[in-house]
């Protein structure tokens, strides 16, 4: 499907691809929460990261398009392969990977 472009995540060099059909992405994400090894939180206005996420079992977290300012938490990840935070208002980052 044809995407716009109109996120300030696209202004700094990335180029879009593609855009995932929604019924594809609800059946992407089913998938991986069965598996119990993905959270995704994309455009859901955020301010913080959520006390709630597992970083110990988790491979994949994707908090993008959100508002967070701030990472102030310190997780032990040893399964996290992929942490996506682009579009967001982060500010200062206070843990290292």
């Amino acid at each position: 499907m044809e995407c716009e472009t109109k996120s300030s995540f696209f202004q700094i060099g990335f180029t879009p691809a593609v855009k995932m059909h929604d019924v594809l992405r609800e059946m992407a994400l089913w998938i991986g929460k069965e598996e119990e090894k993905q959270c995704v939180n994309s455009g859901g206005k955020l301010s913080c990261i959520p006390d709630d996420i597992n970083w110990s079992v988790l491979r994949r977290i994707s908090l993008m398009s959100n508002k967070i300012e701030e990472i102030s938490c310190c997780p032990k990840y040893p399964n996290l392969s992929t942490l996506f935070l682009g579009d967001n208002d982060l500010k200062v980052n206070s843990f290292s990977l």
